[in-house]
C-alpha cells in the first residue's frame, strides 16, 4: 500500500443564467455602522421600476466577500449572480462583506453567532432610517451558516417578513463535522473501529477546549488516535507522530475560535421552532457538505412545530452552491459552469412574489 497522509478538511460553505454578473441595474456602495464595526456592502435595485421588497443576503462559513466569491476553489460568485437575477426580476438586494473582508472592519474568526446576527440587525436598522430607500417587505436569505444567522435574527426582529434558507443546516455543527469526518475516513478505507475512536477523541478535545478543562489529557488521547490511523495506512511511527502533533496543534487552534465555539453545539431548530414568518428551504441533492438526508427532516419538523407556511425544494444534481454537479465534491467546483441549476432563481423569485 502506498504511504499517504490523511488530512481532514472540514468546510461549511456557503434563473438559469450564465455568470455574467449583469450591471443592468442601479447599485450603490454603502458603509453601515454596527457600534465600532463598519459593514461594507452593495445595494442593488431595478432601473425601470420601483422595488418594494429588499433581500438581505448572508454568506456562509468562512470570511467571505459580498459576492460569496469561492476562490481559490473556483471563480464562481454566487451572490453576485443571484443579486443580478433577483434585481432583474424587480427585487432590491443588499449583499455585504464579512467582518475583516473588503470594506468591512473587525475580525471574522472572533465573531460569535450572536455578533454576526448583530451585523444583520444593524443593516436592518439602516434601511429603517429616514432618507434611506424604504421597502414594504424585508427578506433574509442565508446560505449555509448564513441561514443560522438569518434564523436567529428572524425570531427576534419583527421587521423581517420572510426567511430563505439556502443549504442551511438543521443540526449542530458538531454532528456535521462527525458526519464529514466519517465520510472522509470511509473513502480513505480507514478501519471503522479506528475511525470511531479518532472521532470520539476529536469531540472530547473539542469539548475540553470549550470548557477549558483537561485540554492536555484530551490532546494526548487525540494525538494517539490520529497517529494510529496514520500507521494503519502505511506511515512509519516517527512520521505518524509528527503528523499527529501537527493535527493536534491545528485542531486546538481551530476549536479555540470564538465563532466555532458558538456554533459547535448550537441547535438550529431551536430558533426555527420560534419563527412566525413564511420560510423557503432550498437543498441540493448532491450537496456533500449540508446533506438532504441529515438536514431536511429536522428543519421540516421544526417548521411544522412553528406552524408557519413553508416550502422545501430539493434541486436534482445541485451541489452546495447550487451548481449542476457530477459528484458534489468540493474539488470539482472549479470544473463546473458558473451558473445555477435550472429553476433555482425562479423558485426564489416566485416564492417571494
Amino acid at each position: 500500500m502506498k504511504k499517504f497522509s490523511l488530512f481532514i478538511l472540514i468546510i461549511l460553505f456557503s434563473l438559469t443564467t450564465r455568470a455574467q454578473y449583469s450591471e443592468n441595474y442601479n447599485h450603490k456602495e454603502l458603509i453601515i455602522k454596527n457600534d465600532s464595526i463598519k459593514i461594507g456592502g452593495t445595494l442593488s435595485w431595478p432601473t425601470e421600476q420601483r422595488a418594494d421588497k429588499l433581500v438581505i443576503m448572508i454568506t456562509g462559513s468562512g470570511a467571505q466577500d459580498r459576492d460569496a466569491t469561492m476562490k481559490p476553489i473556483s471563480d464562481f460568485k454566487p451572490f453576485a449572480l443571484l443579486a443580478g437575477s433577483l434585481t432583474s426580476n424587480g427585487l432590491a438586494t443588499f449583499r455585504y462583506d464579512d467582518r475583516g473582508v473588503g470594506a468591512s472592519t473587525g475580525n471574522f474568526a472572533k465573531a460569535t453567532l450572536d455578533m454576526l446576527a448583530s451585523d444583520v440587525e444593524a443593516i436592518i436598522r439602516h434601511f429603517q432610517k429616514k432618507n434611506t430607500p424604504s421597502f414594504s417587505e424585508l427578506i433574509l436569505l442565508g446560505h449555509s451558516q448564513g441561514g443560522l444567522v438569518g434564523g436567529k435574527v428572524a425570531i427576534g426582529n419583527k421587521s423581517v417578513d420572510k426567511l430563505i434558507l439556502m443549504a442551511s443546516t438543521g443540526i449542530p455543527l458538531q454532528k456535521v463535522i462527525r458526519y464529514q469526518v466519517q465520510r472522509a475516513f470511509s473513502r480513505a478505507f480507514v478501519d471503522s473501529a479506528l475511525a470511531a475512536k479518532e472521532i470520539d477523541a476529536r469531540e472530547q478535545l473539542m469539548d475540553a477546549i470549550k470548557k477549558d478543562t483537561n485540554i492536555s489529557k484530551s490532546q494526548k488521547k487525540y494525538r494517539n488516535q490520529f497517529a494510529a490511523i496514520q500507521r494503519s495506512v502505511g506511515m512509519d511511527s516517527s512520521q505518524a507522530s509528527r503528523m499527529a502533533q501537527q493535527q493536534v496543534n491545528q485542531l486546538t487552534k481551530t476549536y479555540r475560535s470564538p465563532q466555532l465555539q458558538s456554533l459547535f453545539y448550537y441547535e438550529p431548530t431551536s430558533d426555527l421552532k420560534k419563527l412566525d414568518i413564511p420560510v423557503l428551504v432550498l437543498f441540493g441533492s448532491k450537496d456533500t457538505q449540508v446533506t438532504v438526508e441529515m438536514n431536511k427532516d429536522p428543519i421540516k419538523e421544526a417548521l411544522e412545530s412553528a406552524e408557519v407556511p413553508y416550502q422545501i425544494e430539493v434541486f436534482p444534481n445541485a451541489n452546495h452552491p447550487f451548481q449542476k454537479a457530477k459528484t458534489g465534491k468540493v474539488r470539482e467546483y472549479g470544473q463546473l459552469e458558473n451558473r445555477f441549476v435550472d429553476g433555482f432563481t425562479s423558485t426564489i423569485v416566485n416564492w417571494i412574489n
